[in-house]
């Protein structure tokens, strides 16, 4: 929990409004003398940067070597290679609309399932065909899509000072080696503004390892007298008077500006030991404090059991961006200003050296001697007209001795040859990457591999942007998160958000409190060409068409990556819903195989049902057959008892025996098929085709006993 000191500077507007004076005079004076102490470290470089950008300018200069108003050419080789540094970058940075994407990190909490759609009418009278099912991603994946579109809407359309500073700062960067961004919220605009800074504007010490491990960041603003005096009667900064800050009127319009030191810096302000983040506002030339606010969060404070601060995390309001690491291993970069400045000065030199040597040749000179007589003034010939002079042709020749002058030096162009080739090898402006090679002088793979070459340097360059870039986003991810109003974003997003109360009771977006997003620019951080990407999808089309490679390509991905390389609008239009996989032959001779299992089974089952009913027919008729034994054994007893003749009688009980026996045989059989009914109602069909077969068997082995020919029937 924040100890009460800490809660009051986080409440409090303006920190400077809370201290004393003499307080805010050694805050005034550390602030300047840290800022001209990192000022004077990197002043050589400084030095080196303005000379580069004075080169770049092609700024014309009076040159009175080796004569008045000599040749001074220069030649824009800075300027070349800046300008082919931001025809490459700027479309990788911004690609069809988009500068920004959100990636997912982690598992997905819940699915949201896509509504169904109706099946499709067909013509010809075919079944209806099933619509591609859209697929609907994750909560978080659907958030990120939300978060992107805004962020995108929010840099590219909104307003379009970030794509004009960042147009601006991919063609300063090359020349001067290191430029920022600063990425604050503006109270005025109610938006988020990123401010492209030139070095001369920030400064920190040339030995810090990183901006962000940095003690001192310090902002050089330029303020008039009406900007100073609005803020103060604004309450942003503490009130002054005209005379204490000196805005007096003046004719010089020079000193119409004030240079005001906004510092990122670290002070003691709750005399606790541990000094906090603030960003502090001074007028230079009076020292005067006009501003302090801490430049932390409340949960980036972190404290002991004790509740005493351990560490703070600062909010970082700037973004460097860098060319080439310093050899020397400072802070500030390289560009090609100070890498080519020396050569580009020679370039210069020897290029002037070889038009002075011709303007000489091609002009000539020489002396006139005394014995020439001719009248002296203007001597003009026209074409075809010859001049009378009161001299002997003689005389002329001798009194006539011109100067010889060399024609411009080989060695020199050759020089200039040699020089030239370095530097473009150095900032790979080859012909080749410029778009001027004759197709004729080389194959096509051959070009392609001068291309990638070339690109090799471009390549690690970019990377450094792209980081810087992806630092830069979340800045403002955070911002947003703070300051976005949820009706602003509905609109934007053109969907039902979700939106909860904080522990301060404010509205925050849950969209931007998810914390599982990677934020990253949507440029591909290794530059590549678009000779490159179309060679790259001719490869992989050709592996779609071997056969050792079949099933193991993925085409859906091989046709999104060629529409994606084409920088086609709205790729997702032009590709469908995958089918679904179609399963090993492996997978399908077991779903076959257990199919026709099954069939099996219901047949079987048919096949049982139908003896059955049989069965049930047979038990009937031996029924049938057992009441008619019955019937005509006691009509032949009967018989029995009216006869006398012990022939006829033994006679009748061997009859009565016969049906006896094959009233017999009916009732086991019939006891037999009524056990088979019995187990197909409990379901054992196997059993009672096991049965069923014994029985059939034991039938066909056993001799059929034939009834008396009275019982036939």
């Amino acid at each position: 929990m924040p100890s009460e000191k800490i809660q009051a500077i986080l409440e409090a507007g303006n920190i400077a409004d809370l201290l004393d004076d003499e307080v805010l005079k050694a805050i005034g004076d550390k602030v300047v003398r840290g800022y001209e102490y990192d000022s004077a470290s990197r002043a050589e470089w400084f030095a080196d940067v303005e000379a580069a950008i004075d080169m770049a300018k092609l700024k014309k200069q009076s040159k009175d070597f080796p004569w008045k108003n000599a040749a001074n050419i220069r030649m824009p080789i800075i300027a070349t290679a800046a300008t082919q540094f931001a025809a490459r970058t700027y479309p990788e940075i911004v690609k069809n609309g988009r500068v920004v994407h959100y990636a997912t990190v982690g598992k997905e909490k819940a699915e949201q399932p896509a509504p169904p759609q109706q099946p499709m009418p067909q013509q010809g009278g075919e079944p209806p065909m099933a619509p591609p099912q859209p697929v609907v991603g994750g909560l978080k994946e659907q958030r990120a899509k939300r978060v992107a579109r805004f962020t995108n809407w929010q840099l590219l359309v909104e307003t379009n000072d970030w794509e004009i500073s960042t147009d601006k700062l991919l063609t300063v960067l090359p020349i001067v080696g290191t430029v920022f961004r600063k990425t604050y919220f503006n109270m005025s605009k109610l938006r988020i503004v990123s401010e492209f800074c030139l070095p001369n504007e920030i400064v920190l010490h040339n030995n810090v390892e990183s901006l962000e491990s940095a003690r001192r960041v310090s902002h050089v603003l330029t303020r008039n007298k009406n900007d100073i005096l609005g803020d103060m009667r604004a309450g942003i900064y503490k009130e002054y008077t005209t005379e204490e800050l000196q805005l007096f009127e003046t004719e010089d319009f020079e000193l119409e500006d004030h240079k005001l030191i906004e510092q990122h810096c670290f002070f003691d302000l709750d005399d606790d030991g541990y000094e906090e983040p603030y960003i502090v506002t001074v007028h230079q030339e009076t020292l005067k404090v006009l501003r302090i606010v801490p430049r932390f969060d409340p949960d980036g404070v972190a404290y002991n059991d004790k509740n005493q601060i351990i560490s703070i995390e600062p909010v970082h309001y700037f973004t460097d961006y860098h060319f080439l690491p310093n050899p020397d291993g400072s802070y500030y970069s390289m560009g090609f200003g100070t890498l080519l400045l020396s050569l580009n000065r020679t370039v210069n030199s020897v290029t002037n050296m070889l038009l002075n040597a011709g303007a000489l040749a091609s002009l000539q000179g020489g002396f006139i001697g005394k014995g020439l007589k001719a009248r002296g003034g203007d001597f003009n010939l026209k074409p075809g007209q010859w001049q009378p002079i009161d001299s002997f042709g003689g005389n002329i020749k001798e009194n006539i001795v011109p100067i010889s002058y060399k024609e411009p030096s080989t060695v020199l162009f050759q020089l200039l040859g040699f020089m030239m080739e370095h530097i473009d090898r150095l900032t790979s402006v080859t012909e080749a990457l410029s778009g001027t090679e004759r197709a004729q002088n080389a194959p096509a793979t051959t070009i392609l591999s001068l291309i990638e070459q070339g690109l090799k340097v471009f390549t690690a360059i970019m990377r450094r942007q792209y980081w810087s870039f992806k630092k830069e986003f979340t800045k403002i991810h955070r911002l947003n998160r703070i300051y976005l109003s949820p009706e602003k974003y509905a609109n934007v997003v053109d969907e039902e958000i979700e939106v909860v109360a904080n522990e301060q009771g404010i509205p925050v977006i849950t969209d931007f409190e998810e914390t599982s997003f990677d934020i990253a620019p949507v440029a591909d951080p290794n530059i590549s060409s678009d000779a490159q990407r179309g060679a790259r999808v001719d490869y992989l089309i050709k592996l779609l068409d071997q056969p050792q490679f079949m099933g193991l390509v993925n085409p859906a991905m091989v046709l999104q990556y060629a529409i994606q390389s084409a920088d086609i609008p709205n790729p997702e239009t032009f590709i469908q819903a995958p089918p679904p996989p179609t399963p090993p032959i492996e997978l399908l001779q077991l779903q076959l195989d257990g199919h026709k299992m099954e069939m099996d089974k219901e047949q079987q089952f048919k096949e049982f049902q139908r003896q059955s009913v049989l069965d049930q027919a047979t038990i009937d008729l031996y029924q049938g057959q057992i009441r008619q034994y019955e019937a005509t054994a006691a009509k032949m007893m009967a018989e029995v008892n009216s006869l006398t003749d012990e022939a006829g009688i033994k006679k009748i009980q061997l009859q009565l025996q016969e049906i006896s026996d094959a009233n017999k045989k009916a009732t086991e059989d019939n006891q037999h098929i009524r056990e088979m009914l019995n187990l197909l109602q409990e379901g054992g069909l196997q059993r009672a085709k096991l049965e069923n077969e014994r029985m059939a068997i034991q039938r066909d082995n056993e001799e059929a006993s034939e009834l008396p020919e009275g019982t036939q029937e």
